[in-house]
């Protein structure tokens, strides 16, 4: 499945709405919002204020206003899809699809054997993988490669 990327100003919003709603859980009208928003002190939220709430709702929407919380939580929605192969769905962490780290370690060895800058084969997977045309490569990408083909 294709889905527009999150904007950096997307993500930014999102990261704040986190932290508005963050505070409201916890109990505190949000410092954003408030009047004094260098304040040191935590004002409560007040459930019979309406002010309060004409204040909180106001600031949400101009906070929502700033980006796209739809294209951060469905992109990450994407991401997650076992079927679209991006991460790998048994880690606990974000990790690349083993399919993904397969196919690293096999250009990586590729490349470890045709590694000359003026390769016909070396050069094309320099640029798949983001390496510089004349650049070395490194421990680990060598450590991956050998991995792929001990295993290969």
């Amino acid at each position: 499945m294709k889905m527009a990327k999150a904007s950096e100003e997307d993500i930014n919003m999102a990261m704040e709405i986190a932290n508005v709603l963050d505070d409201i859980e916890r109990g505190y009208f949000p410092m954003k919002f408030s009047d004094d928003p260098d304040s040191e002190e935590a004002e409560w939220i007040d459930t019979t204020d309406s002010n309060q709430y004409a204040k909180l709702i106001d600031g949400l929407k101009r906070l929502l206003n700033q980006g796209s919380i739809f294209r951060v939580i469905w992109g990450m929605a994407v991401v997650c899809d076992p079927a679209n192969k991006c991460i790998n769905p048994d880690a606990d962490t974000i990790e690349h699809h083993p399919e993904r780290q397969q196919m690293e370690g096999a250009l990586l060895w590729t490349l470890y054997h045709h590694q000359g800058s003026s390769s016909h084969i070396g050069q094309p997977i320099r640029k798949l993988l983001g390496i510089g045309q004349h650049d070395r490569m490194t421990d680990e990408q060598i450590a991956d490669a050998n991995k792929f083909g001990s295993a290969a």
